[in-house]
C-alpha cells in the first residue's frame, strides 16, 4: 500500500509536469534556455517535490515558475502530501479501502476482520502513528 501510494503520486505529478513543460511556452521557453529535457526535469521535479528536498534542475530555481500556478501548486500540494501528510493519506485510503469492500467480506465472509489488531499484533505496531492506520 505505501509503495503503491509513492508511486502513484509521483506518476500523475510526472505526467502533469511533464506535458506542461514540453507543451507550454514557459516550460519551452525556459528548456531550451538551460538546455533540459522537460521529461527529466518532470522526474527530477516531481521526485524533489515529494521527499521534499528542495532540489531544482533549473539554475536560478522555481522563480521561473512564478506566475505558472500550476506548477506552483502541483509541487506544493505533492510536497504535503509526500512524508508530511503520509500517514494521514494512508489513514483515509485504509478507511476508503475498508468502506469500500465491507460488503464484500460480509457476504462472503473470506476475510474475516480482527477487532483490535494493534493488541493482538503488539510489535507490529510500536510507532504512535500506526494506531491511525489500525483503527478504520
Amino acid at each position: 500500500l505505501a509503495l503503491s501510494y509513492v508511486f502513484i503520486v509521483n506518476l500523475i505529478t510526472f505526467i502533469i509536469l511533464g506535458f506542461y513543460l514540453r507543451y507550454s511556452s514557459l516550460g519551452q521557453e525556459n528548456n531550451e534556455k538551460y538546455h533540459v529535457n522537460p521529461w527529466w526535469a518532470a522526474i527530477f521535479l516531481s521526485q524533489a517535490a515529494f521527499t521534499n528536498a528542495g532540489f531544482v534542475i533549473y539554475a536560478p530555481g522555481l522563480p521561473i515558475f512564478a506566475n505558472s500556478y500550476l506548477v506552483l501548486i502541483l509541487l506544493s500540494t505533492v510536497s504535503l502530501l509526500g512524508y508530511t501528510l503520509y500517514p494521514v493519506a494512508i489513514k483515509i485510503i485504509v478507511f476508503l479501502l475498508y468502506h469500500t469492500f465491507k460488503w464484500i467480506a460480509i457476504k462472503f465472509k473470506k476475510y474475516p476482520r480482527l477487532k483490535a489488531p494493534h493488541k493482538k499484533f503488539k510489535n507490529h505496531f510500536y510507532l504512535p502513528f500506526s494506531y491511525l492506520v489500525t483503527h478504520p
